[in-house]
């Protein structure tokens, strides 16, 4: 068993600090690990991609998941409609206690893991079925007839990845206090957008004003865009912390905290180009 060994790294200034407070709340503490593994076996690159694509592949798994609960179990129970926009959605209650079930573990378990490591293998494994569940029943029912949007959303979304891999390798975007302090900046702006939108609405006086922002389809396309941006970002903020993790030996029980920061964010430009392509095409 390998000897643990105190890191000799000075420790982040204070405002270092103030920069990672919206870092992927996933893999942000890996930044503040004293921790240390003996030469050889500490974290490795190989180990970390191993790991994301794991998670990535249970994501898909989920989505196969819900299509096959769908085909041999849902389909089968008792069915209530809905019209929407002159949309006509068949569903059985059990299913929506199912993605009801499956959203819930999807905000939850994220907020789990910035204070529970030790069981990422398993809460990591649990989000990645239930958010690939969600996205099979989007696809399913959201996107009928438009399925090749979801395809063309993960093309898109591996592209994003690849360049902004390639950016950070080369040292192209190089993540230093300045971007994580503009990222943050940009970060805030959007969280306290979406939260004013969402009082403006619950307000009668304003909700009209913001039902013809949402309904505004340049505004929801420039919206999405600038969401993709920021998640791609985040993306080179994950690569440095791995890059660190690595550098540092971190002991590899840090592989799978590290795997699943980047799964996370890579899941969460998926739905990002998702949600533009939607828009785009009016679904």
């Amino acid at each position: 068993m390998a000897k643990k060994r105190l890191a000799t790294d000075p420790p982040a200034g204070k405002n270092e600090k103030s920069t990672n407070i919206f870092a992927n709340p996933v893999i942000r503490k890996l930044n503040k690990v004293t921790e240390r593994a003996e030469e050889g076996e500490g974290a490795t690159y190989s180990g970390i991609t191993i790991k994301t694509v794991f998670f990535l592949l249970v994501t898909i798994g989920g989505v196969a998941l819900y299509y096959a609960l769908q085909a041999f179990y849902f389909s089968s129970l008792p069915q209530e409609k809905v019209v929407s926009d002159d949309i006509v959605f068949s569903f059985s209650i059990i299913e929506i206690l199912f993605v009801l079930a499956a959203l819930v573990f999807t905000i939850v378990i994220p907020i789990l893991t910035m204070f529970i490591h030790k069981g990422i293998p398993f809460t990591g494994t649990l989000y990645s079925v239930s958010q690939g569940f969600l996205l099979g029943w989007i696809i399913k029912n959201l996107l009928g007839g438009y399925e090749w949007i979801a395809w063309a959303a993960l093309g898109i979304t591996l592209l994003l990845v690849a360049v902004m891999a390639v950016l950070y390798t080369a040292r192209i975007i190089k993540v230093t206090k300045k971007f994580r302090t503009i990222l943050t900046v940009l970060f805030v702006t959007m969280i306290l957008s979406s939260i004013a939108c969402v009082v403006c609405y619950c307000i009668p006086a304003t909700s009209s004003i913001v039902a013809v922002m949402l309904n505004n389809p340049i505004l929801s396309i420039a919206v999405a865009v600038i969401g993709i941006i920021i998640a791609t970002l985040f993306l080179l903020v994950d690569f440095d912390t791995i890059e660190k993790t690595v550098t540092n030996s971190l002991p590899q029980k840090y592989e799978w905290v590290a795997a699943f920061g980047l799964a996370f964010t890579v899941i969460w430009i998926y739905l990002k180009v998702l949600d533009l392509l939607m828009t785009v095409n009016n679904k």
